[in-house]
């Protein structure tokens, strides 16, 4: 299971010494865009996850409570 930081570190990595411009005309984004994720102020979209080989799964956890009642 991949998280955020692995996913833009791996980004990071896969850059090499490309400009942030040249890798992103790469990856199909806007440099803007590629700042963004590398900042943490976006999520990797469909697209950038695809480069990559990954899939997005959303895993939810509920936890119930019992209630006593009066």
């Amino acid at each position: 299971m991949w998280r955020k930081e692995d996913v833009i570190q791996q980004l990071k990595t896969s850059q090499g010494d490309r400009s942030l411009r040249a890798y992103a005309d790469t990856l199909g984004c806007s440099a803007s865009y590629l700042c963004d994720l590398y900042n943490g102020n976006r999520e990797p979209g469909e697209k950038i996850l695809k480069q990559l080989g990954l899939a997005k799964k959303v895993t939810k956890t509920v936890t119930y409570v019992k209630r006593r009642w009066r």
